[in-house]
């Protein structure tokens, strides 16, 4: 799809990606926060509020959603296989002008299976 694309592409832009990373296989932890654009119609107040946090995205996509379609769009890129995320949090929040933002950690494990 065009939102992976896109993922992949900041990815690529954003991080030192190498050929390790693609071919990572240990477990790794994500966390997504969304930023909503603010509905237009919106009042002025109601703007603010939710700028500052008192009003909250109940909208689609669902944070499971989202989750999954950055997790997907980052296989062969920083992970071999989605599957090897093993924490995962995704928050949303409005923001006057809308972006993603994506942290990937690994994890050291030798348990690891």
């Amino acid at each position: 799809s065009e939102y992976k694309q896109l993922v992949r592409r900041c990815a690529y832009e954003q991080c030192s990606i190498t050929a390790e990373n693609a071919a990572y296989t240990g477990p790794a932890a994500i966390a997504v926060v969304e930023y909503r654009a603010i509905p237009k119609s919106w009042s002025k107040d109601r703007r603010e509020k939710a700028l500052n946090g008192f009003i909250l995205p109940l909208t689609k996509p669902d944070t499971d959603n989202v989750l999954k379609a950055i997790q997907d769009a980052l296989t062969g890129v920083l992970w071999a296989d989605d599957a090897q995320v093993v924490h995962g949090i995704v928050m949303k929040f409005y923001e006057a002008e809308p972006y993603v933002a994506v942290r990937v950690d690994y994890m050291d494990s030798s348990e690891a299976e």
